[in-house]
């Protein structure tokens, strides 16, 4: 199953699918933390923003099992995502977000012909 997948989309799906899940954790555990450093946000977009990590991580799964619907998801997801950080002043994470999408990205285009 993994031998068909390139290496580099197998690393950039597993720092997303870490990132995602290091980031629901942090969120789950400390939210008054993050209400303190981002103090736009509100305990309801807290969950929102669990909402997103959970859809995040159902994409990443998908995209490693070379499904279509998962990839459309990562699209969607990236356009919410970016739109929040702009709504919630959150700078450093726009930079990631772009970036790591970006290599995604490319690496979903050079095997495109394996995904259903």
């Amino acid at each position: 199953m993994i031998y068909n997948r390139s290496i580099g989309l197998i690393i950039i799906l597993l720092l997303l699918f870490i990132g995602n899940v290091f980031g629901f954790i942090k969120i789950s555990t400390s939210p008054l933390d993050f209400l303190k450093e981002y103090t736009a946000m509100t305990r309801s977009s807290l969950l929102y923003l669990r909402i997103i990590q959970v859809l995040n991580i159902i994409g990443i799964i998908g995209i490693f099992m070379y499904q279509k619907w998962a990839v459309w998801l990562a699209v969607f997801m990236l356009a919410l995502v970016l739109l929040l950080d702009i709504y919630f002043a959150i700078w450093y994470h726009i930079v990631v977000v772009i970036i790591l999408n970006c290599i995604m990205a490319i690496f979903i285009y050079k095997s495109w012909q394996f995904f259903k």
